[in-house]
């Protein structure tokens, strides 16, 4: 997989002191965390080395992950794509 470079300031700061605390982060995690060990429960019992098994992976996951992707193109994310891939590209 080819190695992506987003250009960044001269100068940051990455110490423990300047970064925020991941308040939100914590609280996701802990509301979700029910929501997780069921879907981690679902996938495990999944035979994926069976037809059966593997086609409802992946109808899991596209449950998941189409609506997200519909959700994104609405608002515009592939104009921010196409911006850095520019970025990136320039010398």
């Amino acid at each position: 997989m080819p190695e992506i470079a987003i250009p960044t300031p001269h100068v940051v700061d990455c110490s423990l002191s300047t970064r925020p605390k991941s308040v939100l982060r914590s609280i996701l995690r802990d509301t979700t965390a029910a929501d997780h060990a069921r879907l981690d429960a679902t996938l495990g019992a999944l035979d994926l080395c069976t037809e059966p098994g593997y086609r409802r992976f992946l109808e899991i996951k596209a449950a998941a992950l189409l609506p997200l992707e519909r959700s994104l193109e609405r608002t515009g994310v592939r104009a921010t794509f196409d911006l850095l891939a520019h970025a990136v590209a320039l010398p």
